[in-house]
């Protein structure tokens, strides 16, 4: 089964990535900064550090108003738990997929963002597909099926607002460009853009 999560963690955590039939365990770490500065996910299969994401858009927490800030990071995730446990995580700059039974971390494409970019307004939204997984967030939407291959990727302006979905489209208003001020839609199965 796939299903969509969000892994929390406080600075300095550990937690094992749940996945079902893996034959290398998963760890993540999270090593958060301060401020609005993206921490580190620290990957390790099996014990061994496989990979370093920059990730997280950190959330300060105050238990009081004395007491100091603690950070926690937060990691949108597409989780299979079936035969081929596999996770897609998607860090601030990019999503990668992780394979429970080669124990590998693999790069499946880079987000539409910059490191200069205001991460105030980013947004991320799941969704789960029969076969793939969509990734829609302020800069673009994909699709990415279960072997973490990029079926299609598609660029959108920060002016283009996601206004809802079916189970065959996405709908988007926007202000400016060849789609305005009616909008646009994204073909879920192709990623192609129609007038609205």
């Amino acid at each position: 089964m796939i299903c969509i999560s969000e892994i929390r963690l406080r600075s300095g955590e550990k937690c094992r990535l749940p996945m079902q039939h893996e034959s290398v365990q998963f760890t993540l770490q999270c090593q958060m900064s301060a401020g609005l500065t993206p921490g580190k996910l620290i990957v390790e299969a099996g014990g061994r550090l496989v990979r370093e994401i920059s990730a997280f858009v950190p959330i300060a927490l105050r238990d009081r108003q004395e007491a100091p800030a603690v950070f926690e990071g937060r990691l949108p995730c597409v989780i299979d738990d079936g035969e081929q446990g596999f996770a897609l995580l998607v860090g601030d700059m990019e999503v990668v997929r992780l394979d429970g039974q080669r124990g590998t971390v693999d790069s499946v494409c880079r987000l539409n963002r910059r490191h200069t970019d205001d991460r105030g307004f980013y947004t991320m939204r799941l969704a789960v597909l029969s076969d793939s997984a969509l990734v829609i967030y302020e800069g673009g939407a994909m699709r990415v099926n279960r072997a973490g291959r990029v079926i299609w990727h598609t660029c959108l302006a920060w002016d283009d607002i996601l206004d809802g979905s079916d189970e065959k489209k996405l709908y988007y208003s926007t202000e400016f460009g060849e789609f305005a001020p009616a909008g646009f839609t994204v073909d879920i199965e192709t990623g192609s853009r129609m007038p609205r």
